[in-house]
């Protein structure tokens, strides 16, 4: 802004109270994505990737890709915000044991999880499900699913 020497008009300048509500929105939005990395690096320790309640809309890609050379056996995707699962997990998680993805807002699941083959136990319940999704029993390891 260039000064004219005129009193600027404050009804038409952003207030500073949006500015403050903006600043802390951006200030938890990279406080999410630290926890999510920080959640990641743990897993790669644990093979437990726990990343549920972290208001995700779906799993970031960067999560793939720090997970590729890790061989995660549990994931919990619950508590979030979740409407797709990518295809890509099916292949980056092939040795998962156990999969949650409770209360979230899934409808489907990528046909691509039959990679994971050694998958025993998945928790689907409060999603937005219309249909079963039968592709979890093609998974001849699934022995529970909620």
């Amino acid at each position: 802004m260039v000064y004219s020497g005129e009193t600027p008009d404050t009804d038409t300048m952003p207030s500073q109270d949006m500015a403050t509500k903006a600043a802390h929105g951006v200030k938890r939005l990279g406080a999410g994505v630290v926890k999510v990395v920080n959640r990641c690096k743990d897993a790669q320790e644990t093979e437990i990737l726990d990343l549920s309640s972290c208001s995700l809309m779906q799993v970031p890609d960067a999560v793939f890709f720090l997970m590729k050379a890790s061989e995660v056996l549990t994931c919990n995707l619950s508590g979030n915000l979740i409407t797709k699962i990518s295809p890509k997990f099916g292949s980056c998680f092939i040795h998962l044991t156990t999969l949650n993805l409770s209360t979230n807002r899934l409808s489907s699941l990528p046909s691509e999880i039959v990679h994971c083959t050694q998958l025993e136990s998945v928790d689907i319940s409060t999603n937005s499900f219309v249909v079963f999704p039968s592709i979890l029993l093609e998974i001849e390891s699934v022995t529970e699913i909620r």
